[in-house]
């Protein structure tokens, strides 16, 4: 260990420390304002990440006018302690007690190698590509209209940037970026952590799925690098998230007003999981329906009533979708970009034909590279079947689908034994004292994962977009094999419970171990960000645009720096603050082959 290792570890922990300060005082205001209530330490946890939507939005907001520099960064860590200190100046409460110790102890240990984790160089391909070029460009400008004309990715719209760039306390911290995935995990890992330690007894198919959880957060930080200022990453924590609170939400008789504050708490979720992450839509969209229908169903209230709390349950979702959308007219003209739905006729419009082109590049890339309008529509799906031996694929969709059938095979077979008499019913031999645990409706709490597979097969079938959804499947198939075993003869649960975690997590245990040198390898501080080779190209007597020279990938480089050149780019207006625009109409000037070319399907898929 030297001494930049120390400093770097202990500047990451004490981030992480102020962040969730700052996240729990916005989160503590939402909770008054809305008056939600959640029993016990859930209202810590959802304060926290009802706190990261509020300051995600606030975030957003205030780059429509300034960039998101120091400053700003310091006004809404003040803004959140100002919060937190009027509204309870509460913080979770620390006990002696051994298991309480041993929960914090973990947790500690958990940011740590998170933090350690983080000092490596981001491994993910497009960090390199477009994150941190528009991490550096929300850092440095407001809002830049038609940014998209400059590089389409640029276009995208995914509110976590905003997040990444205000950790990076521009221009000082720097490294924050490389902390925004990390602190994101160690939130949903510390709510998993305390559902094995405090909530043991308890039977819930939540509670099942959040230990299972955690060796996939494990896997997530050592495979996928938290160094990577990902939407990808950011999206899986909160299908995970979002998913366990609707399990929860759907299992549980709570109260009135406590189902309500849950149902909230979805909606808002469910919101900021789509300005991360567009292919979020179908998911949240699917369980925010069957939430609605519920509560409305379950309210024993006049209809005026009703509709008052549609709108409180309604209002600030709606508010970070309409911000989100608004962003996404000034960088590319269009509210769902890469959609030609909705463009409006502005000056800084990315023009049709280019969105048109970027959406048919994004199938090309999650079919690995296979046209999608050959003599079939589907000659991609042979290609897409055979890659999934690779790394890249074999863990995050071969393994997780394959167990799925091998526990679904098994709980079918204990239910003809059953049916058949072949295993005697255990209330037959031994009558339960209570009333056995009452399975949760499985159909319900899987329906939101098979649609939104449906939609991702069908558009982008790319596994980063879906790789919590396939590992839920087995995780739910697991409780379901458990609660049939628990009505057969051999009744022990610990010991099926522990196999069937071997059986789910295997795949991702195994690889783990294979990788342990770099779980346990210590970085001598933040890596250096590789420093491309550029070249100037000057469009116009007012705008010179950088290219690397040897890949597509800009890194942090110089703004303005995009892998391709535009012919018909130009400023519109004397400097790049105002954006860019297309000088006549377009012309596709780069073509799906010439991407080809330069190898970036390749390259994507590769990495």
């Amino acid at each position: 260990m030297n001494a930049a290792f120390v400093s770097a570890l202990l500047g990451s922990l004490l981030l992480f420390g102020l962040t969730a300060w700052v996240l729990l005082g916005w989160g503590s205001m939402v909770t008054r304002v809305f008056r939600m209530s959640f029993p016990g330490s859930q209202q810590t946890f959802n304060q926290l990440w009802l706190g990261w939507a509020v300051a995600l939005l606030l975030l957003q907001l205030i780059n429509f006018v300034a960039p998101v520099n120091w400053l700003v960064t310091a006004l809404v860590a003040v803004g959140g302690m100002l919060a937190w200190w009027f509204n309870g100046r509460t913080f979770p409460s620390l006990s002696l007690a051994p298991l309480a110790l041993a929960y914090s102890l973990i947790l500690l240990l958990t940011a740590g190698w998170i933090a350690i984790q983080s000092m490596q160089l981001p491994a993910v391909y497009d960090t390199g590509l477009y994150h941190l070029q528009t991490i550096r460009w929300i850092n440095e400008y407001a809002i830049v209209p038609g940014l998209g004309n400059l590089h389409g990715r640029f276009a995208f719209n995914q509110s976590f940037f905003a997040f990444a760039a205000a950790l990076n306390g521009y221009p000082f911290l720097r490294h924050g970026y490389a902390l925004a995935n990390g602190f994101l995990i160690l939130l949903l890992a510390a709510e998993c952590w305390h559902a094995l330690f405090f909530r043991r007894g308890e039977r819930s198919l939540a509670r099942f799925a959040a230990i299972f959880i955690l060796p996939v957060l494990a896997y997530t930080v050592l495979r996928l690098s938290p160094a990577s200022p990902s939407p990808d990453t950011a999206s899986s924590v909160l299908q995970f998230l979002i998913w366990l609170h609707f399990a929860r939400c759907i299992e549980e008789r709570s109260p009135l007003q406590t189902g309500r504050a849950r149902t909230h708490f979805i909606f808002i979720l469910a919101a900021t999981a789509i300005t991360v992450k567009l292919s979020n839509l179908v998911f949240v969209g699917v369980i925010g329906v069957i939430l609605l229908v519920r509560a409305w169903f379950a309210e024993r209230q006049s209809l005026p009533l009703r509709l008052i709390f549609l709108l409180r349950l309604s209002w600030l979702p709606l508010l970070l979708l309409l911000v989100w959308v608004g962003r996404s007219y000034f960088l590319s003209g269009y509210p769902v970009y890469p959609s030609t739905f909705g463009g409006i006729t502005v000056d800084w419009a990315i023009p049709p034909e280019r969105v048109e082109a970027e959406a048919h590049s994004i199938s090309q890339w999650a079919r690995y590279g296979r046209s999608v309008e050959p003599e079939s529509a589907w000659a991609w799906v042979g290609p897409w079947l055979r890659a999934l031996p690779s790394a890249g694929m074999r863990t995050v969709v071969g393994y997780p689908v394959a167990i799925t059938l091998l526990l679904y095979a098994a709980y079918g077979m204990v239910r003809w034994a059953l049916r058949r008499g072949r295993i005697q019913p255990i209330q037959q031999v031994h009558p339960p004292q209570d009333d056995p645990p009452r399975p949760p409706p499985y159909g319900i709490l899987t329906l939101p994962i098979f649609l939104g597979l449906i939609f991702w097969w069908l558009t982008a079938p790319d596994p980063r977009f879906v790789r919590s959804l396939l590992w839920l499947l087995p995780v739910i198939m697991a409780h379901l094999l458990l609660m049939a075993l628990a009505q057969a003869q051999w009744g022990r649960p610990r010991l099926n419970g522990a196999i069937a975690f071997l059986i789910v997590n295997l795949a991702i245990l195994a690889t783990f171990a294979a990788y342990w040198p770099q779980a346990l390898a210590i970085a001598p501080g933040f890596a250096p960000l590789p420093r491309p080779k550029l070249a100037a190209q000057t469009l116009q007597p007012a705008l010179t645009v950088w290219t690397p020279v040897e890949d597509d990938r800009c890194w942090d480089a110089e703004l303005p720096c995009t892998p391709y050149i535009v012919p018909f780019l130009q400023l519109r207006a004397e400097d790049l603050r105002h954006g860019f625009r297309m000088a006549s109409p377009y012309r596709e000037s780069i073509s799906l082959d010439s991407l080809h070319h330069k190898g970036l399907l390749q390259s994507i898929r590769d990495h």
